[in-house]
């Protein structure tokens, strides 16, 4: 209510409203005023800015400095061929090395079977040899008492059959062909 008793008007309550946002409004730009008297301190984020710069300055200055830089994309072709053909050459050098190499080792290796093999076939013929002298000297064996007793009994060989060989050679022995090696003699 008013001073005259009467309620108040929506425009006047409107206008209060209005009056108070004003006032709120007034006093939030006044403190913001205030705070933008101190400008704000951007001697760190200058001072990595100017790290950056100058190291990226370094890298520039450096990567000016490498040939490929210095030479024109022509230059830089050939110097590219060039390179490629003294690699292939070194490939071409160190590929023949390792195939002579490796020929070295296959003819090493040939060699080693070879001689494994001759080797072998000495041990074969070593046994066939030993085993065909084997058996002779077994026949030899054998047969040299027979022969003994044949030739001392007069008579030849063929007349003996080997069934009485032993027996042949029990008389030769009782009748004293051997009389010298028997101790009652």
């Amino acid at each position: 209510m008013n001073d005259a008793g009467q309620a108040p008007s929506d425009a006047t309550a409107a206008f209060n409203e209005l009056r108070q946002e004003v006032k709120l409004l007034r006093k939030a730009v006044a403190a913001w005023v205030d705070e933008q008297h101190e400008p704000p301190d951007y001697t760190e984020t200058l001072g990595k800015i100017a790290e950056d710069l100058s190291r990226t300055g370094r890298k520039v200055a450096w990567m000016a400095q490498r040939p490929a830089l210095a030479l024109s994309p022509s230059d830089l072709a050939q110097a590219i061929k060039v390179a490629g053909e003294d690699a292939r050459t070194a490939d071409r050098r160190l590929m023949l090395e390792s195939l002579g190499g490796l020929q070295t080792t296959t003819e090493e290796l040939s060699g080693l079977t070879l001689r494994a093999r001759s080797t072998e076939l000495q041990r074969r013929r070593l046994l066939q040899v030993g085993s065909i002298m084997g058996a002779l000297g077994l026949m030899f064996g054998l047969l040299a008492p027979l022969a003994a007793h044949a030739v001392h009994a007069g008579r030849p060989m063929h007349e003996h059959h080997m069934g009485s060989a032993s027996a042949a050679y029990e008389r030769g022995f009782a009748a004293g062909a051997m009389a010298g090696l028997r101790p009652d003699a």
